[in-house]
């Protein structure tokens, strides 16, 4: 009983997500024949297949019409969920601790490619929400470029997917010692073996990364996804190293003026940078939210993709 409910949850949810992004029909695979056994494989679906139906279930469960099933979708959940805890168990990458600058230890997400440890190296910088599935999946997908990925984890092990609390978490974390101690201790494990490090950042982890160009040194390469600091932060003028930017043209948290403030300081500097605008929503890049504009962070993908290898490679 419960694996034919879980066909059909993952038939309708498929069908659903298709209808509300325009994705091609290929880009969320249809379910074959399986056993319970089978879902627990890791090889039972492509990772990548596994992430879209993690993402359902985790997140997306209450905004999806599932009337028809709700009455017995509890008797689907055990594999629901197992399967959601399978993916995690078979990420690229692994947990790992390295030194900050003080000498204390932070724990990051760590995933290296096939040419292994001396490959360039980027430092991706998690949204509000905490080192969750979806951010590690970035830093999966960067690692099939050839490079080698270290997402420190700024929430100590916390993650969230309710607004309220990712806020209270953000708020109470030292934006300043972790750029320049969790940030800059994860560029310098990197640049041991990397002859070139970046740190490219979400949301609140754009707005990271623009205080890592400025304040970790050790940085070769910044990109921000719709995220800046406050002025008073930072003087971006003083930014020595070529630095992107994605931003939003309806963004509520970043809003275009101050975005605009921003890249004015940075021509005052004479800072080596790009700007790129977008007419999509704050987090348009995250596959998990309503807002997801898969146009737009095609685009800032291939833009990202193409300023790293002009300048790590």
């Amino acid at each position: 009983m419960a694996q034919a409910l879980f066909v059909e949850f993952y038939a309708r949810a498929r069908n659903q997500v298709l209808q509300k992004s325009d994705l091609p029909s290929d880009c969320i695979p249809t379910l074959p024949p399986f056993s319970a056994d089978d879902a627990l494989n890791s090889d039972f679906l492509p990772r990548w297949a596994l992430g879209n139906l993690a993402g359902i279930v985790t997140l997306n469960l209450r905004r999806l019409d599932f009337a028809p099933l709700r009455g017995n979708l509890t008797l689907a959940q055990p594999l629901l969920w197992k399967i959601a805890l399978n993916l995690r168990r078979s990420s690229m990458g692994d947990m790992i601790s390295f030194k900050r600058p003080d000498g204390q230890s932070c724990q990051g997400y760590y995933v290296e490619p096939a040419s292994g440890s001396t490959a360039p190296g980027i430092v991706v910088i998690q949204e509000w929400w905490g080192l969750n599935d979806q951010i590690k999946g970035v830093a999966d997908q960067l690692v099939q470029q050839g490079y080698r990925v270290l997402v420190p984890d700024l929430y100590r092990g916390e993650v969230t997917v309710e607004a309220a609390e990712a806020e209270h978490l953000m708020n109470d974390l030292d934006f300043g010692d972790a750029a320049t101690q969790n940030i800059r201790g994860a560029v310098q494990h990197l640049k041991v073996t990397s002859p070139k490090v970046a740190v490219l950042g979400y949301c609140m982890g754009g707005a990271l990364t623009v205080l890592a160009a400025v304040y970790a040194p050790e940085t070769d390469v910044a990109i921000s996804w719709y995220g800046v600091p406050p002025a008073e932060a930072a003087d971006v003028s003083t930014i020595a190293i070529p630095f992107q930017g994605h931003f939003a043209q309806q963004d509520e948290f970043f809003p275009p003026d101050a975005v605009k403030a921003f890249e004015a300081r940075l021509r005052e500097g004479g800072v080596n940078y790009e700007s790129y605008w977008y007419d999509a929503h704050h987090a348009f890049g995250n596959e998990n939210n309503d807002i997801y504009d898969p146009e737009a962070t095609k685009l800032a993908w291939e833009r990202s993709l193409t300023f790293l290898a002009s300048y790590l490679t």
